[in-house]
């Protein structure tokens, strides 16, 4: 089975629940997704959803309302999520690194009524419930305790109806609010409406060539697109997903091959760590056909390829664009990330939005040719989303250029962020962070470019003088405050931080400076920064 976009209408045949009640019909038994201890099949995975969404009924829980989900990967998860379409209310899944005033910034602003969370972050959120005045209640996800009145209990909620809802669904009705991770300013959540999901899907789907004889393996949090779009890319077309709840490099080509994997996304650092393994003399005895990488490892593509006999293909995208460009195996040249899809126009702007001239770096700006196949806006944020999309176009803050064969490529960011193991980062919000700190006067954060393809954060600190702080006290202080993605590796005490004349800071100065022998450096001091915390080296 393969999908045309251009030979499907849309319809409200394009929602998520609909989709997979049609499948639960005509291919009740097809085994969709595998894990480690179960095989669960569309009839499964439909007859659990709809038990779960009679429960959120119960709970006066309507189409509209936001419910936001702090939840690992998991088959439960899916119930959760097909649940939210089926009542037509709203998805807000959020990072599982996030936490303090970054979790309660994306509760408030999406206007979230309901929580669901795994028992792991209670903790979190027992911290910040006071401060988000609009959430009605809070759902516990915990097989072993018992709780009277709160917070309720996710297993609970299902009900002994198994039948779908046939509540009144339109596909331009907004189906989830997925926060950015800031790229300029505080996170942003992305209006995606449920056609807008449906496209991700089917675009990635066509991109990879996915047909139902495929196994896509899914170590990608459901709360980031990629998760998503791989999991509904691999149902419209029957294939089967293995879901993962961690990727693990050591254990990676026997997982594999455990599954007989054909397809995976590579987002950040994984084909290089993955390529830094020792070499055996059977890794090119594997299952794997093809990986999508973002961005392709250039400088040992071929290598790696004729290693683990497996292609690369990389595209362009981000949560507010779709996936709209993709390489082409054989034809593309290096460093490019390929040619726009069908229904999608793209360019390279000056600063006047004004088409730049072949071999000339802008900004790349994308526009659709269809409509409901990008983001309808950030949420609550109607400034912003006129500041992205003017002048008709959708500005990326991406810089690259064309060449004069129509070829893109990327360049850098534009504006100031970072982006650290597959998330971006906004200098502002780790900056906003440090800044509170009792002993910190003020603070300039930039990327530090790492060997594998991302950035390492590095923070420029101007001490208060009252205060005796050190390198290490801030760097447990950013760890209790940030995501662990977000938390900086590079700290460097300075008596003052560079101006310009309008008292801007000078980070490209700070950039230029890269790492000093003033720089301290947490791992070369025996401590490195990981999702549980930190670990002594």
């Amino acid at each position: 089975m393969k999908l045309n976009y251009n030979e499907i209408i849309p319809s409200n045949k394009c929602i998520l629940s609909k989709i997979l009640e049609n499948k639960s019909i005509t291919k009740p038994l097809h085994e969709f997704v595998l894990t480690e201890s179960k095989n669960y099949t569309y009839q499964d995975l439909n007859t659990s959803a709809n038990r779960l969404a009679h429960g959120l009924l119960e709970l006066s829980i309507s189409k509209g309302d936001k419910i936001a989900v702090l939840m690992d990967s998991s088959p439960q998860y899916l119930d959760v999520w097909f649940a939210i379409s089926k009542i037509g209310a709203v998805e807000v899944p959020i990072n599982t690194a996030y936490k303090g005033e970054i979790l309660v910034h994306i509760l408030n602003s999406s206007d979230t009524k309901l929580i669901i969370y795994d028992k792991k972050y209670g903790q979190e959120i027992r911290k910040i419930s006071q401060k988000c005045k609009k959430i009605e209640l809070f759902i516990i996800n915990d097989k072993g305790d018992q709780y009277r009145d709160y917070p309720i209990k996710l297993d609970g909620l299902y009900r002994d109806n198994t039948g779908d809802l046939n509540i009144d669904i339109n596909y331009t009705d907004t189906a989830c609010l997925l926060y950015t991770s800031g790229t300029t300013g505080v996170s942003k959540g992305v209006i995606m409406n449920n056609h807008f999901l449906w496209s991700f899907g089917v675009n990635v789907a066509q991109i990879n060539q996915i047909d139902n004889s495929d196994i896509s393996y899914n170590y990608l949090p459901f709360f980031h697109i990629a998760g998503k779009f791989l999991l509904m890319a691999s149902m419209l077309v029957d294939a089967q997903n293995v879901v993962v709840p961690q990727l693990s490099i050591s254990n990676f080509w026997d997982d594999i091959n455990k599954y007989k994997a054909t397809l995976m996304v590579a987002a950040g650092g994984v084909c290089n760590m993955l390529y830094s393994q020792p070499s055996k003399s059977n890794d090119s005895n594997n299952s794997l056909k093809l990986i999508y990488a973002v961005p392709i490892p250039t400088e040992f593509s071929n290598d790696f390829e004729k290693r683990f006999d497996v292609k690369f293909i990389e595209a362009y995208g981000s949560t507010e664009l779709n996936v709209v460009a993709c390489s082409e195996p054989g034809k593309t040249p290096p460093k490019s990330f390929g040619k726009p899809l069908s229904n999608y126009e793209m360019s390279i702007f000056d600063e006047f939005d004004q088409p730049c001239s072949p071999d000339v770096p802008g900004e790349i700006v994308v526009r659709p040719k269809k409509p409901n196949i990008m983001m309808e806006g950030y949420y609550g944020l109607p400034e912003k989303t006129l500041e992205v999309i003017k002048n008709l176009w959708f500005h990326s803050g991406d810089q690259g250029y064309v060449d004069s064969q129509g070829w893109f490529y990327f360049l850098d960011r534009l504006t100031d962020s970072m982006r650290r193991r597959g998330e971006n980062i906004s200098s502002f919000e780790v900056e906003k962070i440090i800044n509170e700190h009792e002993g910190v006067s003020e603070c300039a954060a930039i990327g530090i470019k790492s060997d594998m393809q991302e950035d390492e954060v590095k923070v420029v600190i101007v001490k208060n003088k009252e205060v005796n702080l050190t390198e290490k006290e801030l760097l447990y202080y950013c760890v209790e405050k940030m995501p662990y993605f977000m938390v900086p590796r590079f700290i460097e005490f300075k008596e003052e931080l560079p101006r310009t004349a309008l008292t801007k800071i000078k980070k490209v100065e700070l950039r230029r400076e890269g790492l000093t022998s003033k720089t301290w450096d947490c791992e070369a001091n025996g401590l490195k920064v990981t999702r549980n915390g930190i670990k002594k080296i």
